[in-house]
């Protein structure tokens, strides 16, 4: 039998691990309203000589503050039309329309600018100043997986570095999208696994932020360098990171890589996460087929009871200990940890 200290431990993060920074989905829509009526007080401090676009156009700079303001003004009014915007995603996915696209870089240009004008969940910061021993040094039987599209993870993580670069965080924190090169990859290290992907972009294969080094950019500098990305992916010299359930198969070296991380763990934390059905496949396959030494579960969350009994519907009653935690203030700790 595996000491309590000895066993291998992974947490499953929802909407509700960044709920004290960044709207869960019933808040989204008013959240993208509120966005879009006052981003344009910010852009009144940007003129189109500051908006690099790549090429010598103020037409097309002025144009793309514009194009932003148009793209957050119609997530709003089509969340507020539908269930949730996974909703409204996936009926364009079904209909292979091309507005598919303009969703994800939208959605992930959302997500930048909230990220830029909010602190991270402070819960984060917890979190990390518990569990790292040594700068940089993680524990290596811990593992992360998210099913948030944000960036609080590598946030938080930029005030026990050395660095002020989230693509640098990301490196160290070993955060891996399923349209990453895994090359380097080692099961045996902790890592971060974003299952939905994050709201970056791929540039000639590497993931990059829509603005990077969030902490010591000003209003100018900030949209500047978001808009030219912006520009970038509108144009297709880039592609969005971001990602949706129904767009994965379980038999992408992705998850094969996944499912070696994970495959020994015993303990599994989930974090403010509701287990909607457009997740169901891929959830069924991390804790059925990924986990088979899985023998206890912490649920965290407000409405823990009421998660319980979805997740049993996804594991039946295999699992031995289900331990439910109502506490909004912190990250739950697993005695095991």
């Amino acid at each position: 039998m595996i000491s309590a200290k000895g066993q291998k431990i992974c947490y499953l993060l929802g909407a509700g691990a960044s709920a004290k920074s960044l709207p869960v989905v019933g808040n989204l829509p008013e959240r993208l309203k509120k966005l879009s009526d006052n981003i344009e007080r910010d852009f009144q401090k940007i003129t189109p000589y500051d908006i690099d676009v790549g090429i010598n156009d103020l037409i097309a700079a002025t144009s793309i503050k514009g194009l932003l303001i148009q793209g957050l003004e119609w997530l709003s009014e089509e969340s507020n039309n539908h269930s949730s915007i996974d909703t409204f995603a996936k009926k364009l996915f079904l209909q292979d329309d091309k507005k598919y696209y303009d969703l994800k870089l939208f959605l992930s240009e959302y997500f930048a600018i909230e990220q830029w004008k909010n602190q991270p969940d402070l819960r984060y910061d917890n979190f990390w100043a518990s569990i790292l021993d040594k700068k940089d040094t993680f524990p290596n039987r811990l593992r992360i997986l998210s099913w948030n599209y944000d960036s609080q993870i590598e946030q938080s993580f930029l005030n026990f570095t050395d660095t002020d670069k989230l693509n640098i965080c990301a490196e160290k924190l070993r955060v891996y999208s399923a349209k990453d090169d895994l090359k380097g990859f080692d099961k045996n290290l902790f890592s971060v696994f974003k299952l939905n992907g994050s709201a970056t972009f791929k540039d000639e294969g590497i993931s990059k932020f829509y603005s990077d080094n969030y902490r010591s950019k000003d209003c100018i500098e900030f949209y500047s360098e978001l808009l030219k990305n912006q520009y970038q992916v509108s144009k297709k010299l880039s592609e969005p990171n971001l990602s949706f359930a129904w767009e994965h198969n379980t038999n992408e070296d992705y998850f094969t890589r996944l499912k070696e991380s994970v495959w020994e763990t015993n303990v599994l934390v989930v974090i403010g996460y509701s287990f909607p059905f457009f997740n169901r496949n891929i959830d069924k396959f991390i804790i059925n087929e990924c986990m088979p030494s899985l023998n206890k579960i912490y649920i965290q969350a407000p409405d823990a009871d009421i998660l319980k009994e979805r997740l049993i519907s996804i594991t039946g009653n295999d699992i031995h200990s289900i331990v439910l935690n109502y506490d909004q203030n912190q990250f739950l700790f697993p005695t095991e940890l």
